[in-house]
């Protein structure tokens, strides 16, 4: 099998201090093995920046975009696809915890599918999970 993608879970969160921590957790701990973490924090005021510094110190694969302020929920999910660094963007909110096959369950399908397109020269479809 050749090079499996990269996926870039973006977190959109505000304000999300009690739960981003877990979210992260449950991020890292994902059995696909080209995951990456981009945190945009849509101008929280409460103690999600701090949360998430400590988390992209110790983590490299974390980056962190921060909006001067709030931008609103649509154009935060926008800049998320902007930011994405990866084959795949998978975004979630700072208060989703995910099982550590979900990003393996969501991205098999889309390896597959491209494989056996690109074998047969057929038009490439991107489902969603």
């Amino acid at each position: 099998m050749p090079d499996l993608p990269s996926v870039d879970v973006n977190l959109i969160v505000y304000n999300n201090e009690q739960t981003i921590g877990s979210t992260i957790e449950s991020i890292l701990a994902q059995t696909w093995p080209a995951v990456s973490v981009t945190v945009i924090d849509n101008g929280s005021d409460d103690g999600t920046p701090d949360v998430v510094a400590k988390y992209a110190a110790s983590e490299p694969s974390i980056k962190v975009r921060r909006n001067r302020c709030n931008v609103g929920p649509i154009a935060n999910v926008q800049r998320a696809f902007w930011l994405g660094e990866a084959d795949f963007v998978m975004p979630k909110t700072g208060d989703d915890l995910i099982a550590p096959d979900y990003v393996e369950q969501c991205a098999m399908p889309q390896v597959w599918s491209f494989q056996t397109r690109a074998r047969s020269n057929s038009a490439i479809r991107m489902s969603t999970c």
